[in-house]
């Protein structure tokens, strides 16, 4: 699931239905907030965090849940981490504060964040939690007492008089005048399915497989197309033919099993609209398919001899128990990281598949990566220790993995390969002039006089990233200022 601006939110258009305000009254509205009718998920969001206020606790983990996922901006970040597991991962406070700045929320959603705040406040464990996928806030009981049912359609009607507008995968409250039940949006868009099926997208202008007969497909598949893309071992087959006599035209298509379809399309904006989509599919197609193909390469040679790869795994196969997955090298940049798992999904058996982790790693040395982790951190990890070498993951591990700019600074603290701590603190005396005092202590004097270099280490030890490697030798860091 990603986040969907409001302009863009929903499966409706809203242009048509009028978002009810506080001199509309509404009876339709009045009665869809009655307890044997459903409420929208948003409309749930905002009862659950009153009920919660009125009780003095923090909201539920399903009110979480809901939240996040209609947060969220992408897979890679820490709100789908806590939509999609319930992990609370590094980076999550930011993400929220980021959240807040975003104009285009509104100020209608600032209850969430309040709400996620205090939720975070009491979490006793950051770690997932079983059975989350499994939550979403539940429809009101029926047997709630007429008061609750009254101070419920109260809220609802304060929450539509405001023109809320919520994310689109959550839900949009709208002029429910023409309606008779709340509006129900898919909080899984096809769009992050593994696999894509035309069909889901097409629009009130097209008419899907309209009754031809077998001669009429015949010789519009036969005629040829104005333009096409694709074969059938990708997303399939698709022409574009224009009428020549009327606006409008036919989408050709054959799947990948050979079937073939026909779209007939009303208008010319219509079908460049169609036409276009499907193209920015077959882009997109094409640039995780390019992606994959490179993440899987072995790793070549790095400076520090060092090649750190994830194993990346599709979540519905192995909650399934099968392992889909595969290695990737990790030192390629995040956003191609993020194609190449999107096209690993499409290759699941599972066509609904849209939820990947990282598994498994390899040569991130003292780092510890979490299933979540995003790949901007992911990458910038795994490029540091292909440059810099082991030292590199101690620093990420001790500084917090999350902290891009303190990751981008290593440079500036790292001080080198030593036989030990004590060797480094010698030759820093050394290089800093040190030894040259001794020269004004007489002559005859000179052998009672011996530099403690094990007290100095043990004095300065604080100051300092001290990491053994696997060749024996310690890697350094300063973590001054």
């Amino acid at each position: 699931m990603e986040r969907l601006q409001p302009a863009d939110g929903g499966d409706r258009d809203f242009d048509s239905e009028p978002i009810h305000t506080a001199e509309e009254p509404s009876t339709d509205l009045e009665r869809s907030t009655q307890p044997n009718e459903p409420l929208a998920d948003a409309q749930l969001i905002y009862l659950n965090i009153t009920e919660a206020l009125r009780e003095g606790r923090a909201i539920d983990h399903a009110t979480v849940r809901a939240i996040a996922a209609g947060l969220h901006s992408g897979q890679a970040t820490a709100l789908y981490a806590l939509a999609s597991s319930g992990a609370v991962v590094d980076g999550l406070a930011s993400e929220l504060e980021q959240c807040r700045a975003d104009s285009t929320l509104g100020v209608e959603v600032e209850p969430w964040f309040d709400a996620l705040d205090d939720y975070l406040a009491h979490r006793d464990s950051p770690e997932p939690i079983e059975g989350w996928a499994d939550l979403w806030p539940m429809q009101p009981s029926a047997a709630n007492s007429d008061d609750e049912a009254e101070a419920r359609a109260n809220l609802m009607a304060r929450i539509s008089a405001a023109s809320v507008t919520t994310l689109g995968e959550v839900a949009t409250i709208v002029d429910l005048a023409n309606s008779t039940t709340a509006n129900e949006v898919d909080r899984f868009s096809w769009a992050d399915a593994s696999r894509w099926d035309p069909d889901a997208v097409a629009s009130e202008d097209v008419a899907l497989h309209p009754d031809f007969t077998d001669d009429e497909v015949d010789a519009m598949f036969g005629d040829g197309a104005d333009l096409e893309i694709g074969t059938l071992d990708d997303l399939g087959w698709f022409g574009l033919a224009r009428w020549h006599d009327r606006p409008g035209g036919l989408i050709l298509r054959r799947d990948q099993s050979g079937q073939r379809h026909t779209w007939v399309v009303a208008t010319d904006a219509a079908l460049e609209r169609q036409w276009q989509t499907i193209l920015g599919e077959y882009r997109a197609f094409y640039a995780q398919r390019e992606a994959y193909e490179q993440a899987i390469r072995e790793v070549e040679e790095t400076v520090s001899g060092l090649r750190p790869r994830v194993w990346v795994g599709s979540l519905a196969d192995y909650n399934a128990g099968n392992l889909h997955g595969a290695w990737f090298d990790a030192t390629r940049e995040p956003e191609d990281l993020e194609l190449a798992s999107r096209y690993l999904l499409r290759l699941s058996e599972y066509s609904d598949a849209e939820e990947w982790a990282v598994m498994d790693y390899d040569d991130f040395p003292g780092v510890r990566l979490r299933q979540y982790a995003p790949f901007e951190v992911v990458s910038r990890i795994a490029q540091g220790v292909a440059e810099h070498g082991e030292a590199f993951g101690h620093w990420a591990a001790h500084i917090g993995s999350e902290d891009l700019d303190q990751l981008d600074a290593f440079e500036d603290h790292y001080r080198g390969e030593w036989e030990s701590f004590e060797a480094y603190i010698e030759s820093y005396l050394e290089g800093t002039g040190f030894y040259a005092y001794l020269d004004a202590i007489p002559e005859d004097m000179r052998g009672y006089v011996e530099v403690d270099v094990q007290a100095i280490a043990r004095d300065w030890g604080g100051d300092y990233l001290v990491v053994e490697l696997r060749n024996g030798r310690v890697g350094i860091m300063d973590l001054g200022e």
